[in-house]
């Protein structure tokens, strides 16, 4: 019932968030930007880069056990205080895993490394340390950090890694996506066309703002004109160990974020396919225009990297969607539409793709681990693994999700 009341204020909160903001925010100026003091960083597309070529061959379910080398889950304890609608991002750093709800209970939550719940971050009020609307956070690994991005607020809220409230910046832009943190202290956050940051001037269209530690506007970086019908909220800069990456959707390319240049990384190649052309996102005259060639295009959608694999989803025509799988040693690849079940593995690419070290993480959701129970017990052609058997007798499909750390095999 609690996740029902949620999914249910989640909702309404979406329909009306768009225009509150704008009341909100018109009520409070940016500063004013020296637009001559601005740096942009270039986009550098000379090699090494690699392009990978995606066939047009796509496999049905593909058995567990022929592509995943080890696996392990992570069930996120369950209470009053813990429980979450929604997973937007996790990840796991310092011994802790950090889990992130911008949809539901507007929350980020601290478990440790077997899934005890620690802390929240995310209540509700005007006092320094409270919280408007937070939706994105990222860890400053050079100063032990969590920062968390009040976009009401229009700031980053600094804390502690136990979660004590430190301090905030102010933010001179307005943002609907996520940032990084990189290693020189810089903030770069992602965005995406916005009607409040017409006061960037000639840095309107670029789509990713550095500023400094103490939060001014310093550089900009890859800019392409495009409408609001295409200007949807996404995360595009993650991390891969501790290299940041922008992966801007539709795009099909791959760059590693530093402070002097963005650097491409990986090119992929849809020509089998029908890609998302760039110079098509200032043309969407309606919002039924943006998706009637979106659905009829190709474009990576989750994209994430370890020390050994890539793995990304693909969205093609209809927005049929297939797994692609890419070892970065043997440099073969897998294009297959999911996981067959002949092991008690199971993931969802849909909630996310992320890494740690040699590992990818996705998140389960409750109702998917019963069901493979409940197949495992009708067809007994394998066994559950030992340390699972816990989570596949206990779990309640109201508990929170479930984290599962999973290794790739050499292709």
């Amino acid at each position: 019932m609690k996740k029902k009341l949620l999914l249910i204020a989640s909702v309404v909160g979406l329909l009306a968030c768009g225009g509150c903001q704008e009341i909100y925010m018109k009520a409070r100026p940016f500063p004013a930007i020296h637009t001559d003091s601005i740096v942009v960083v270039p986009t550098t597309e000379e090699q090494p880069y690699e392009t990978i070529v995606i066939p047009k061959e796509v496999k049905d379910p593909v058995p567990a056990s022929e592509l995943i080398e080890d696996f392990y889950y992570v069930p996120l304890e369950t209470t009053d205080e813990s429980l979450f609608a929604y997973c937007t991002r996790i990840e796991r750093y310092d011994g802790k895993l950090f889990v992130f709800d911008a949809h539901g209970t507007k929350k980020l939550f601290l478990f440790d490394e077997k899934g005890r719940f620690l802390k929240s971050l995310g209540e509700k009020g005007n006092a320094p340390f409270e919280f408007i609307r937070p939706s994105a956070f990222a860890i400053d690994r050079t100063k032990k950090e969590i920062v968390i991005y009040d976009n009401m607020k229009r700031k980053w809220m600094r804390f502690t890694m136990d979660g004590d409230y430190i301090g905030s910046l102010d933010v001179p832009f307005s943002t609907y996506c996520n940032f990084q943190i990189l290693p020189d202290g810089e903030y770069v956050t992602a965005t995406n066309i916005n009607a409040l940051n017409r006061h960037l001037g000639p840095y309107f269209d670029y789509k990713l703002l550095y500023t400094d530690s103490i939060g001014k506007f310093r550089k900009a970086a890859y800019t392409f004109p495009e409408t609001e019908h295409s200007a949807l909220a996404y995360d595009p800069v993650g991390r891969t160990g501790d290299a940041v990456f922008y992966a801007p959707i539709y795009l099909n390319e791959v760059y590693t974020v530093t402070d002097t240049a963005l650097q491409l990384r990986y090119k992929f190649d849809y020509d089998a396919f029908t890609p998302f052309e760039k110079e098509k996102m200032s043309s969407f005259e309606s919002y039924d225009d943006y998706d009637n060639y979106r659905l009829s295009h190709t474009y990576v959608t989750h994209f994430a990297e370890n020390d050994t694999h890539l793995m990304f989803v693909t969205s093609d025509k209809d927005d049929k969607r297939f797994i692609t799988l890419y070892d970065k040693r043997s440099k073969k690849l897998i294009n297959f539409t999911g996981f067959s079940n002949d092991t008690d593995f199971i993931m969802d690419s849909g909630s996310g793709l992320y890494s740690y070290q040699d590992y990818f993480i996705a998140m389960v959701h409750p109702l998917y681990l019963k069901a493979l129970k409940q197949y495992i017990d009708q067809t007994t052609h394998y066994p559950i693994k030992e340390e699972n058997k816990p989570l596949f007798e206990h779990i309640k499909e109201d508990d929170n999700l479930v984290a599962v750390f999973f290794k790739i095999k050499d292709l």
